[in-house]
């Protein structure tokens, strides 16, 4: 490779900004318009993917034998619905209500 020039960038996170935090809170690097506070019923098999995505500090509380809730801070696009989805109903939405509506309306879409 010859003639490669290196562009200068233009963004400069404002003092204080928390990259990790808010790679945290992204589904696929879509973000939507406002972040919200989301409670997760997990299986207890899915704890490493809800610390491997959302890390160690993740507050977290048992819920039955086979199930953790996790609450979560999230941009609730289309792209976190659908990593919901992904886990076939291993990992559900339980709060808050208007989350709880999108997902079923969202499901409903695809019957």
């Amino acid at each position: 490779m010859s003639g490669i020039k290196i562009l200068p960038s233009g963004f400069t996170p404002d003092e204080g900004f928390d990259v990790a935090g808010y790679t945290n809170k992204i589904v696929d690097m879509f973000a939507a318009d406002r972040t919200i506070s989301v409670e997760l019923l997990c299986e207890n098999k899915l704890m490493k993917t809800i610390i491997d995505h959302y890390g160690e500090s993740v507050p977290t509380r048992p819920y039955d034998e086979e199930h953790f809730a996790a609450k979560i801070e999230v941009d609730p696009s289309s792209t976190f619905y659908g990593w919901v989805f992904k886990f076939m109903g291993g990992i559900q939405i339980i709060a808050p209500q208007e989350c709880v509506e999108e997902m079923k309306r969202i499901a409903r879409s695809f019957l």
